[in-house]
């Protein structure tokens, strides 16, 4: 089933060039049946044509723009005093519980249940002055070792990616970004908008990777062309 958005002409002839296909390849598209019929969504992107420029607040995409994921890979190799171990970790929604369940929250839901996770693990964590005294002591140590090895592993991938996108964030200075992106997506008078000035929206640090024409560049689509003169006027003397 193929659906698209009857206001928008482009999505229109899209979904009937998709029906040909789909009609002249018809044992490409003979699969499976399931329950539920797969349905193809065409939408205009050009009606809410900010949104996708919008810096992302839940977790899943923060790890796609901040840090870049390749195949459910995320290499932390220059996060700083990363562990070896963790220098390469894998997020799946598939094989990951706490992953799966917090992929769609926000950023600040994320750092309590990371917070409650960790408090979770200190409590079914072995003792360290737990004896095993006799053999049904050691048989349910070790029937629990390997639940317990993958819940350590679990704890600490997500600490460490967090704590790097946390630290992103903060070198980058993303909250005021957002801040002023926000603004401009949701008020029709962005006079407030026009007062900030790139070193407020800039990055806090002499080492972060972001580039400071990010809010003027998304600016100019919102901005009338006489006040975004204005506006990218003040961000001269930045690359």
């Amino acid at each position: 089933m193929i659906r698209y958005q009857l206001s928008s002409e482009p999505a229109k002839r899209l979904a009937e060039c998709v029906k040909q296909v789909i009609t002249k390849e018809y044992e490409l598209f003979d699969f499976r049946r399931t329950e539920v019929p797969p349905m193809l969504l065409l939408l205009d992107r050009s009606d809410d044509a900010v949104t996708p420029l919008l810096n992302q607040w839940t977790y899943q995409a923060m790890v796609h723009e901040l840090l870049g994921i390749n195949n459910n890979r995320i290499d932390l190799s220059r996060v700083p005093g990363i562990s070896k171990d963790l220098r390469e970790v894998v997020l799946s929604a598939e094989n990951d519980e706490f992953y799966a369940n917090n992929m769609y929250l926000n950023f600040a839901e994320i750092g309590t249940n990371i917070k409650n996770l960790m408090e979770d693990f200190q409590r079914k964590r072995p003792k360290d002055q737990q004896k095993l005294e006799s053999i049904a002591d050691m048989k349910a140590f070790v029937e629990n070792y390997p639940q317990f090895r993958k819940m350590s592993g679990t704890v600490s991938k997500h600490v460490t990616v967090v704590g790097e996108l946390s630290r992103l964030v903060s070198e980058r200075g993303l909250l005021e970004v957002s801040e002023v992106e926000q603004e401009l997506a949701s008020q029709n008078d962005h006079s407030n908008a026009l007062q900030v000035t790139p070193t407020q929206v800039s990055c806090r640090s002499e080492k972060a990777q972001c580039d400071p024409s990010l809010v003027l560049d998304r600016a100019k689509a919102y901005i009338p062309s006489n006040s975004r003169i204005l506006l990218l006027g003040k961000g001269k003397g930045f690359p």
